[in-house]
């Protein structure tokens, strides 16, 4: 089982207490499983966990989060922004989906 830890940072330059403006927090990710293009993962953030089921078909990328019965499209894990946004459009908190996307993009780095 591999292991992943990573650093997720929100930056909003238009948050009117300075305080908030640059956040940062822990991440680790674990693969469970991995077959072919298809990987069981659990993310944990913020005191969180999310086990997920993440993969690559012929029109992009998914994740779907089994517990949930709820699942979205998601772009190559470099893109970040628009993978978090997938991930709250779907119904995820905007602060585990900016943990998940990050998440995706070091696991994506590490198995390069």
């Amino acid at each position: 089982m591999d292991r992943i830890e990573f650093t997720c940072v929100y930056y909003d330059e238009q948050e009117d207490d300075v305080s908030l403006r640059h956040l940062e927090w822990p991440g680790t990710l674990e693969i469970m499983s991995h077959e072919g293009n298809l990987w069981e993962i659990t993310i944990n953030a913020r005191h969180t966990k999310y086990d997920v089921v993440y993969g690559k078909y012929s029109q992009g990328y998914f994740l779907v989060w089994p517990f949930w019965e709820v699942g979205c499209a998601l772009a190559d894990p470099a893109n970040m922004d628009y993978n978090r946004d997938c991930l709250t459009d779907a119904g995820m908190p905007e602060v585990d989906a900016r943990s998940i996307s990050m998440g995706l993009k070091e696991a994506a780095e590490y198995f390069r």
